[in-house]
């Protein structure tokens, strides 16, 4: 028999059990090697927790780099889409100036016709309304035009 007492055989057991074995082979470990590795450990003891630790790292890790995956598909996306409204608003900007800028132009020709028709035909710019300069709209001196009686 042994004169072992039990502290000493638990911290025996703890160095034997964590000898040879770092954070950092569990992490250099394939995931198969790990597998293989864990299975020759019974649940609840210290290797096998350490294997279930580096397990929740590992897909910890998995989930991470997919959503910034998704995470970054997703901003290019928006990317392209923000870059398709601001070429849609620059059309759309630049052909409002060119609406705007024709529509002047044919206001400015209709003017000139307005003026040209006027001063071809002066007889009939020339001729005012009958009735005295009481009745006409411009004549009060408050510039409201007059009322008239029914």
């Amino acid at each position: 028999m042994t004169d072992l007492d039990p502290n000493q055989t638990e911290q025996a057991a703890f160095a034997e059990g964590y000898a040879g074995v770092s954070l950092g082979e569990l992490a250099r470990m394939p995931d198969a090697e790990l597998a293989t590795w864990q299975s020759g450990w019974r649940p609840g003891t210290d290797k096998h927790i350490l294997a279930e630790k580096e397990w929740q790292r590992r897909t910890a890790q998995r989930e991470l780099r997919e959503q910034f995956k998704l995470e970054e598909r997703l901003a290019n996306a928006n990317r392209w889409w923000a870059m398709g409204v601001a070429v849609i608003g620059v059309i759309g900007t630049l052909a409002g100036v060119w609406l705007g800028k024709y529509l002047e132009l044919s206001g400015q020709q209709v003017t000139a016709q307005k003026v040209q028709t006027q001063t071809a035909s002066p007889a009939l710019t020339q001729q005012k309304p009958s009735g005295s300069s009481a009745t006409s709209p411009t004549s009060s001196s408050a510039g409201q035009p007059a009322k008239e009686n029914p």
